[in-house]
């Protein structure tokens, strides 16, 4: 009986232990078939390019700029956004990135109060790192849901000003790497547009503005600007509503800063790269110019 039982156990080990190889043994063929199914595709290397420069993007982003870029102007804007609704997760961008998110190349992160959004991973970068397209040293690692709104929407502009501008968007991350030197002592809060969009004639800087800041940090701002702006330069201030944009250029009108231009964010939503961005003396500035605001801005 005593042997009987350990012959028994012996044979139960056994083939819990071949049934342990062969679920294994599954696994690594699963992951090793998935990989070879995941060719990667050069709109793939370009969505890893674009979470490596703005840190995180939201699938409707993702879809709108990489995968089905809608013609309809009011469904390109939604995707943009990030206002995502059940049917978008049927479609061929949330397939490919979990396709992505399964070979460690971006990490989903799920919010309480928001759709799902992707960070790159360090295997995403440093596959861009392999293949000589990687912009920066470093990669965002943590995205605190309290600034998510503001990242998604500066995410969203730049996105749109790539698309329809011409121009050369460069992210806050990008400025960031290129910024010069700080002197170890005396050193200051390094202070940077969340936006610079590269002109020859008048290069820009975006400012997102969710939330309304207080009188004395606005001061501090435009001071900073008045120092720093290049020649012929803008500061564009892009607000949530309109009321924060007619705050804004009341304030820059008492501080006579005569370079800041407002627009709010759902006038941009309609107009995009022709947004009429308003200053407080009435001139009116466009990243692309119409015929209409032609005369404006020769004039300013």
């Amino acid at each position: 009986m005593r042997k009987k039982t350990e012959k028994g156990l012996k044979e139960e080990r056994m083939r819990g232990k071949k049934e342990d190889e062969k679920q294994s043994g599954g696994t690594e063929k699963k992951a090793k078939e998935a990989s070879e199914r995941m060719r990667m595709m050069e709109r793939d290397y370009r969505v890893l390019e674009a979470l490596e420069k703005w840190g995180v993007l939201g699938l409707g982003q993702i879809d709108a700029a990489f995968h089905r870029r809608p013609e309809d102007a009011v469904e390109r804007m939604r995707l943009y956004f990030n206002e995502i609704d059940r049917r978008d997760y049927w479609l061929g961008a949330y397939k490919r990135m979990e396709l992505l998110r399964r070979l460690d190349l971006v990490r989903l992160e799920r919010y309480i109060n928001h759709h799902q959004t992707y960070l790159l991973t360090t295997a995403g970068h440093r596959l861009l790192y392999s293949r000589g397209r990687s912009m920066l040293g470093s990669f965002r690692q943590v995205m605190p849901e309290m600034f998510l709104d503001h990242e998604l929407t500066v995410a969203a502009v730049g996105l749109i000003l790539e698309e329809t501008s011409g121009k050369k968007i460069l992210s806050s991350r990008q400025l960031y790497e290129t910024r010069e030197p700080q002197p170890r002592r005396g050193r200051r809060d390094i202070m940077l547009p969340d936006l610079w969009i590269v002109d020859r004639d008048w290069p820009c800087a975006v400012e997102i503005e969710l939330n309304q800041k207080s009188e004395r940090r606005y001061r501090d701002l435009f001071e900073e600007y008045r120092t720093r702006l290049q020649r012929g330069g803008r500061v564009l201030y892009l607000t949530g509503w309109a009321g924060l944009r007619d705050t804004i250029i009341k304030l820059a009108t008492q501080r006579r800063f005569p370079h800041l231009y407002a627009a709010s964010i759902p006038d941009f939503r309609a107009a995009r790269e022709r947004c009429r961005f308003v200053a407080a003396t009435g001139e009116v500035f466009q990243i692309v110019r119409d015929s209409a605001a032609a005369p404006a801005l020769d004039a300013a």
